[in-house]
């Protein structure tokens, strides 16, 4: 018996093999066949769902209603103006200067899906600040600006920058300078 000929007699009762009668132990083999290859299908695409690989990403579940302002050492002209613009048109913040408060990626979530903010302000683009006279570097660590990528990454958060120079390190933000024009 083929199973064609036996699917054929099931659907279409004008069909040759309509006619044909089946015993018992021909019905039992299809079942097993059949059942046969609906657990090998399962086992394999377990398998293949498995194999792929996965991020550690955090899963995002819910983000909160918060902007981060993120200056360099509270300084920064831009930090006033940033904070006088949210506090004028009502939008909820919270202020982080990068120099003197610990940061992590558990400042932006509790690593179980739920974050802290909607939106990232930083008042420069590298978050630079002058540590002794002619000496200038980030606020953040290398790990810090991983942290905060990461959180922006999974949970889809934009961050905005109010001054970045060209050529400022850890990003450049796509930014060159121009060495005269002509």
């Amino acid at each position: 018996m083929r199973l064609s000929s036996f699917y054929r007699s099931l659907h279409d009762p004008n069909s040759a093999s309509s006619n044909s009668t089946y015993s018992v132990k021909q019905v039992a083999a299809v079942a097993r066949w059949l059942t046969w290859n609906t657990v090998l299908s399962l086992v394999l695409l377990s398998a293949l769902l498995f194999l792929v690989p996965r991020a550690n990403a955090e899963v995002p579940k819910t983000i909160g209603m918060k902007v981060l302002v993120i200056s360099a050492d509270g300084t920064e002209p831009t930090f006033g103006a940033i904070t006088s613009i949210l506090d004028q048109i009502g939008v909820p913040y919270d202020k982080l200067i990068a120099a003197t408060t610990p940061f992590d990626a558990t400042t932006l979530s509790d690593g179980l899906g739920a974050g802290r903010y909607y939106g990232i302000m930083l008042t420069t683009g590298n978050l630079g600040y002058q540590v002794s006279p002619g000496n200038y570097q980030s606020a953040f660590s290398d790990a810090q600006w991983q942290a905060l990528w990461q959180y922006e990454k999974d949970f889809r958060v934009r961050q905005v920058t109010m001054y970045t120079y060209p050529g400022g390190l850890p990003d450049t933000y796509g930014l060159n300078i121009v060495s005269g024009i002509g």
